[in-house]
């Protein structure tokens, strides 16, 4: 996507961080501060997430009189942990720069892993910050973890009541094994599926609903799509994508999740993770189990709502509600977005099953191919 900059601070430091914007972009680099890139009206939550997901590197100011209780920084901080957790298997290191407004200011808890940089560092901050984003400009997030992959961006817009604006990742296969080519056909058709239903809108206008007197932004529907991981093995190989999607007028914006896993030599598509197991109904018993113990600790610890068994018990009922996996290197990932196990404020969940779990339930065709050597297919 765009190479860009997220800038992350608690508000009562908003001038002086402006700052190292204005010098961030005098150089040439793209920088989103929300006092500053948000448009009065915009779905502020909206906005920050979708540029915590395109961003290439984000900054995070600590002022001395930082505290836990800013919950809104706080917040902000908690999302870009999360992307930068989502992106550990092909971000390198350095995603978020965590720097010290004066001498007392101190780290978060949440960023106490990461080294920081001081406001008073020799050369200057704005040299160092320019250095640092220069570091991870144009790295292509593919290129270590999977060297088979790259990808296009697709972008396109039309101003209309309402119109629509995407930016969209469209996978690119450097290989000329025919497997993997039409594994890129098929992800690429299913995401082509959603720039579709992005442009009918041009024969949906609603003009009793919207106007051009509206700002662009009260009147656009955004769609925002990455794939944020690939994991190749011995026999199948997964991608994840995610989505965010706004439409004007609505409360806030929804997040989405797309996987795809395959299976390699014969090339298929594996369509649900009961298709891994002999006996499905026990090793849904044992998937589900591992699942709510898991999502209950999570969510009772976080605190977001008052019962959060309801949406839980729900949201884990059948295997369709483990539609999102990934099979990785050593574990199935399952993925739950808003509102599947756990109210809006609680964000994505997702929980990994250790395949030493499963291991025993599953058919030989699956125990055999899911080893964890990577191969490298060309």
């Amino acid at each position: 996507m765009s190479e860009m900059v997220f800038f992350s601070y608690p508000h009562e430091c908003k001038e002086q961080v402006a700052y190292y914007c204005r010098k961030l972009t005098d150089r040439g680099f793209t920088v989103w501060m929300d006092s500053i890139s948000l448009k009065g009206g915009q779905e502020w939550e909206f906005e920050i997430k979708k540029h915590i997901a395109k961003c290439d590197i984000a900054i995070c100011f600590i002022p001395s009189n930082y505290e836990t209780g800013n919950r809104y920084f706080s917040r902000e901080i908690e999302m870009l942990i999360s992307r930068q957790n989502q992106l550990k298997e092909r971000a390198k290191p350095g995603f978020i720069v965590p720097v010290l407004l004066d001498d007392t200011a101190k780290l978060p808890s949440a960023l106490q892993h990461l080294h920081a940089i001081s406001v008073a560092i020799e050369g200057g901050l704005e040299t160092e910050l320019a250095q640092l984003v220069q570091a991870r400009m144009g790295e292509n997030r593919y290129s270590e973890q999977t060297g088979n992959w790259s990808y296009d961006v697709k972008e396109e817009e039309w101003d209309g009541c309402p119109g629509y604006q995407f930016e969209v990742e469209i996978l690119k296969c450097l290989s000329t094994n025919s497997s993997l080519k039409e594994i890129e056909i098929y992800i690429n058709h299913v995401i082509m599926e959603e720039v579709f239903s992005q442009r009918q809108v041009k024969l949906d206008q609603d003009p009793s609903s919207f106007n051009f007197g509206l700002e662009k932004f009260q009147r656009t529907n955004t769609l925002y799509a990455s794939c944020d991981e690939i994991h190749p093995l011995n026999r199948t190989i997964a991608f994840l994508y995610r989505f965010e999607y706004y439409s004007p007028g609505a409360a806030h914006g929804q997040s989405g999740i797309l996987t795809f896993n395959f299976f390699l030599e014969p090339t298929f598509l594996i369509n649900s993770l009961a298709n891994l197991f002999l006996d499905q109904t026990r090793a849904f018993q044992v998937i589900q189990s591992l699942v709510r113990n898991e999502l209950n600790i999570i969510l009772h610890e976080a605190s977001y709502q008052d019962d959060p068994d309801e949406y839980l018990t729900e949201g884990t009922r059948e295997w369709g509600d483990f539609k999102r996996f990934l099979l990785t290197e050593n574990l199935i990932k399952i993925f739950f977005p808003p509102y599947q196990v756990a109210c809006y404020a609680a964000g994505e969940q997702s929980v990994e099953i250790p395949y030493s779990a499963v291991h025993e339930m599953m058919t030989s065709s699956y125990a055999s191919a899911l080893q964890s050597s990577i191969i490298d297919l060309t």
